[in-house]
């Protein structure tokens, strides 16, 4: 009975470290110097715009579950302001995803 309990012990430990490292990707060591996400916007049930900083350069990214392409490298750093991250990121995408008056 001590077995069975002392197994159910490591499996419990070892599924609260997994819920840990998706949760917390900075605990978990999966995270790069240098390289994180600004903000994610979801643009439907498997589709997302990112903003990823990498080294002194941000990137937008399109990400769906088979592939992810750069949608654009803003000249100018984006500046992501906690309390307004959703407008400003909202208002980036729009101003990209705008078609040609050509």
């Amino acid at each position: 009975m001590e077995v069975l309990a002392g197994l159910i012990l490591i499996l419990i430990v070892i599924a609260l470290f997994a819920w840990m490292a998706r949760r917390f990707p900075q605990l978990g060591g999966r995270g790069r110097p240098g390289m994180r996400i600004l903000a994610v916007l979801p643009l439907g049930t498997r589709e997302k715009a990112v903003l990823v900083q990498v080294g002194n350069e941000q990137l937008l990214l399109g990400v769906t579950p088979t592939s992810i392409n750069m949608l654009h490298r803003p000249g100018e750093p984006v500046d992501i302001d906690v309390a307004k991250q959703t407008p400003v990121f909202a208002g980036l995408l729009a101003r990209f995803n705008k078609p040609d008056s050509t």
